[in-house]
Formats: structure tokens, C-alpha cells, sequence
């Protein structure tokens, strides 16, 4: 994961601690300078996959662990709460007899925590199915837990979307066979995590959905990876879905982004400084062989930018962020940096994709897919037995793992991006100190202001909203914001303003 202003950075590390693995969490100011972090685990492996910030400051991490399944080789779930100042709240480790893994996590409706992965169907199935968790935010205690699949095939959910009012739709794949190998999937929990409908969209080979996205206007994004209808090994893809007639669900388009080689699109995320996406991940076309990739879109799909980073080896992005001043963060690792393999790795860009170093402009090719080769169908007979059934969960007894604080030695490769950034005089902002409620008066600037994000002193999101048709002035409820120090950053066209507030209750 990474969050701006500042950064929080979660993955694995091998280099120290008791077992193979343990999760690793980096703290960093805006300008790469480390500010806290630690690792955590048992004498197995431990990796994260995922991780969110969350409204009272707190951050949850979710992945994987072995150390305690009952098995030897097989993985448990496992989630990490970090407290508003970057403590553990507590961990747990769930699990099956089988493989039990995360892929994603984040706040729920009710303020819950909602973990989303696989899990396998029993020892000795190849089957597996997709996962869905909700946990207590306080305690961790499962409040309910399911399986989401089909009796002959192979199912997995890499990524969710909470829905007030109605629940979760869920992304991931589903080998049901509808159209393809494996179809993108889209099923829609509700906030009890029973079924509401599901529908798979894709081509005839293997299409796997890995980020949805929600614009705010009715419009959903979809991205992912397809290996069968673009022009090299396998493409990225996005798809846009109106959502204006729920349940009913429209494909409004569906595209594929790479060239010649192998992309494989790794997370997306919304761009509220133009209502499109940018999406990184791994590509071959270009460069090395093995470069990180980051492609920005507008809302039509429509390329705005393209651009490769890595050195003479093998590099890649994992996620993507926000950077809060109106550019971005590429997360994930490197082999060409650092002196040893798999290095953590962080670039900042500005709002062009450009940093200071290591990048090159990529010829992505944007192709438009018609919809006969990628559909959505809600009423094919076949989707009616992927159903979610409830797949209990066994607590571990995690008294055996310990977290230490592990200080990082960072590579500087090039200085900081400057980018972009309005003063706070294009806006005012007013209580200050602030109570229940924020306005933001936006002047002769209100047409022009499409979205709205508020971080707290630790560089976690903890409000963030579109801004349609603003005449003047636009109150933001913050009545679940606790006392402290906060940025706002208000996108208008392609410029990012700040301000900044204190909440005091």
C-alpha cells in the first residue's frame, strides 16, 4: 500500500526476523526520509498483500501466513492493525484446512474491515473458491465470513467495492466457462454477504479483473488483465460499467492497453483530477524486458500518458497511489536498484507520469473491444450456482508472534518531483478549527472543482468525495474525524489546492 502526503509502504521482507518472511511495514515523509516501521510474524512465512487506511487514523494490513496452519506448506489468512500512531492494535490469523489467502481489504459501510482473497475447497482439491471476510474493527472478531464459487471451478476475488446501502461488489475470476477459460466476475454481496447477483464479462481465453473503481456519478471502472483478445501475450484491460440503473448493470465499453509483448496490470486506481484511472503493473513490449508500467486514462478510457520505469534488470509496480499534490506514487520492487535482489521500491511522479529518473515515454496501444467479444449477462442460467456460502474460520493462537521495528537503509536513485500545487489562498476554508462540519469556498474556482481529498498528520485518506455542479461553497460532514491536524486537497481541472485545518470537538 501506499498513502500520501506521506507514505506508508507494505509488503514481505526476508532480511531479518524469526521466520522466512514477515510483513514488512515502511513509513516515509513526502520526501523519501524514513519515519517508522517494523515487521511482524512467527517462525513461517508471513506476507502482505493489502492494506487500507482507515477513517480514525488506523490502518489494517491483510495477507497470508503459514506459521500456524495446520498443514505445512498451506497459507492462513492474516490481518494486521496498526493504531493512529503506528502501533499494533492486534493481529489474527484465520484459516481453513485448506489454502486461506487476502488480496485486499477495506473499510466497510458500517466501519468494519472487509478482506477479500481465496480460499481452497478442502485437502487434496484443486478447487478453490473466492473469499470475503467481515471482522469487528475493535476486536477482529469474524462477524461473518463466505466463499464465493461454483461446485466445478476455480473462483478468486481480488478486489471489492463497498456500496452504501446495498453491500459489496466483489472482482476477481470465475472458470465457470460462460464465455472464456476464466471470465472477469462481478459479484454483488449483501451487506450480510449473501448473494445478490453475480455476471461475468470477458473473451474467449483467460480474463482476470484485479481493481474496481468507483467515480462517484453512477460509473464503475473495471481493470484487470486479458490474454486472448489483444495483440501481444496478454493485455491490460479496462472496462467502464454504468451502475445508473442498479441492479441492472450496463458494459459501457471495454478496452485493452499494451503493444507486442506480455502486460500484466498489477492495481488501478480513480484520478479524480480528470474522473479516469491509472493503472501500473509489469510490461515486456518495452525497454529491458521487464519494466514497470503506468498508464493514465481519461473517463472515456482515452490514453492520456504512458510511461516505463526500471534500469537493466527486471522491475515492477505493484500498487499505486495519490500522492497528495496532485501526482502519484508507483510501488513495488526492483531488481536493477539497490545491490541485491527483489528491493522495495518507490517512485513519486508529478501528474504527467514523469519523475527525475529511470523513465522513458511507452507507445501503449489503446484498442476498443466490441461488445459481442466482451459482454456482461446477468440471466445466463449457468451463473445461477456461483453462489456464497458460509466458510467458517478458525482462530489461530498468534501469542507466539512478536513485532520489532526494523530501520531500512534507502537508496536515493534522484531527488523528489516537484509538482504541481495551487496556494490555499485559491480557497478558504472555514471553521478553523473545525467541529461536525468543513466548508469549502471555492469562489470564481467552484465549476472547475471535480474532487475532493482529506489526509490526516499520519498520510492516510480519511475523507474523500467527487465534486459535481459546486456553485460556491460545498460543507463536508466531518463529524467522524477525531481532533488533529489535516490537509485537504481539492482537485480543479488538472491543478491540485490545499488547506489546511485542525478539528477540535
Amino acid at each position: 500500500m501506499v498513502s500520501g502526503p506521506n507514505v506508508t509502504i507494505a509488503g514481505a521482507t526476508s532480511a531479518t526476523g524469526s521466520g522466512s518472511y514477515d510483513f514488512n511495514i515502511v513509513g516515509l515523509n513526502s520526501n523519501g526520509v524514513y519515519g517508522g516501521g517494523g515487521q511482524v510474524g512467527g517462525t513461517g512465512l508471513e506476507t502482505c498483500r493489502a492494506a487500507a487506511a482507515f477513517n480514525d487514523g488506523s490502518s489494517v494490513l491483510a495477507g497470508a501466513s503459514n506459521t500456524l496452519a495446520p498443514f505445512l506448506g498451506l497459507d492462513d489468512l492474516m490481518v494486521l492493525k496498526l493504531s493512529p500512531t503506528g502501533s499494533p492494535a492486534f493481529y489474527s490469523v484465520l484459516g481453513t484446512d485448506s489454502v486461506d489467502r487476502s488480496f485486499a481489504v477495506k473499510q466497510g459501510n458500517d466501519g468494519s474491515i472487509i478482506l477479500a482473497g481465496q480460499t481452497g475447497r478442502s485437502i487434496g482439491s484443486t478447487k478453490s473458491d473466492g473469499l470475503v471476510v467481515k471482522l469487528n474493527a475493535s476486536t477482529g472478531a469474524v462477524i461473518w465470513s463466505k466463499s464465493i464459487g461454483f461446485q466445478f471451478s476455480n473462483e478468486a476475488i481480488y478486489d471489492f467495492l463497498p456500496i452504501n446501502g446495498v453491500g459489496y461488489a466483489a472482482i476477481g475470476y470465475s472458470g465457470v466457462n460462460v464465455i472464456g477459460l476464466n471470465d472477469n466476475m462481478f459479484f454483488l454481496l449483501n451487506e450480510d454477504g449473501t448473494k445478490n447477483s453475480v455476471f461475468v464479462f470477458g473473451g474467449p481465453g483467460d480474463d482476470d479483473a484485479r481493481s474496481v473503481l468507483d467515480n462517484g456519478s453512477g460509473k464503475v471502472f473495471v481493470a484487470g488483465n486479458s490474454r486472448n483478445i489483444g495483440q501481444g501475450g496478454g493485455e491490460a484491460f479496462l472496462a467502464r460499467l454504468d451502475v445508473t440503473g442498479f441492479p441492472t448493470v450496463v458494459l459501457d465499453w471495454y478496452k485493452t492497453y499494451g503493444s507486442t509483448g506480455d502486460e500484466s496490470l498489477q492495481h488501478a486506481i480513480y484520478n479524480p483530477a480528470n474522473g479516469g484511472v491509472v493503472m501500473v503493473g509489469t510490461t515486456s513490449s518495452f525497454g529491458n524486458g521487464g519494466e514497470a508500467f503506468a498508464v493514465s486514462v481519461d473517463n472515456n478510457g482515452v490514453i492520456q500518458w504512458a510511461k516505463t520505469y526500471g534500469g537493466s534488470a527486471s522491475d515492477a509496480f505493484i500498487d499505486a497511489a495519490l500522492d497528495g499534490s496532485g501526482g502519484f506514487y508507483g510501488a513495488g520492487y526492483s531488481n536493477s536498484f539497490g545491490g541485491t535482489s527483489n528491493n522495495v521500491w518507490l517512485v513519486r511522479m508529478d501528474a504527467s507520469g514523469n519523475s527525475l529518473c529511470n523513465n522513458s515515454t511507452a507507445a501503449f496501444v489503446e484498442a476498443t473491444i466490441s461488445n459481442t467479444i466482451a459482454y456482461a449477462d446477468f440471466s445466463n442460467a449457468s451463473l445461477a450456482d456461483i453462489v456464497s456460502t458460509d466458510a467458517p474460520l478458525t482462530l489461530r493462537n498468534t501469542s507466539a508472534f512478536a513485532f520489532n521495528e526494523n530501520v531500512p537503509t534507502a537508496n536515493i536513485l534522484c531527488s523528489t518531483v516537484g509538482v504541481q500545487e495551487i496556494s490555499s489562498s485559491a480557497l478558504s476554508v472555514y471553521p478553523n478549527p473545525a467541529g461536525e462540519t468543513l466548508n469549502f469556498n471555492f469562489g470564481v474556482n467552484a465549476a472547475d472543482a471535480k474532487g475532493l481529498i482529506i489526509y490526516n498528520a499520519l498520510g492516510a485518506k480519511v475523507y474523500e468525495t467527487t465534486l459535481n455542479n459546486v456553485t460556491s461553497v460545498f460543507s463536508a460532514d466531518i463529524s467522524n474525524l477525531a481532533n488533529g491536524m489535516y490537509t485537504a486537497v481539492v482537485f480543479i481541472n488538472n491543478t491540485q489546492v490545499t488547506a489546511k485545518f485542525t478539528v477540535a470537538k
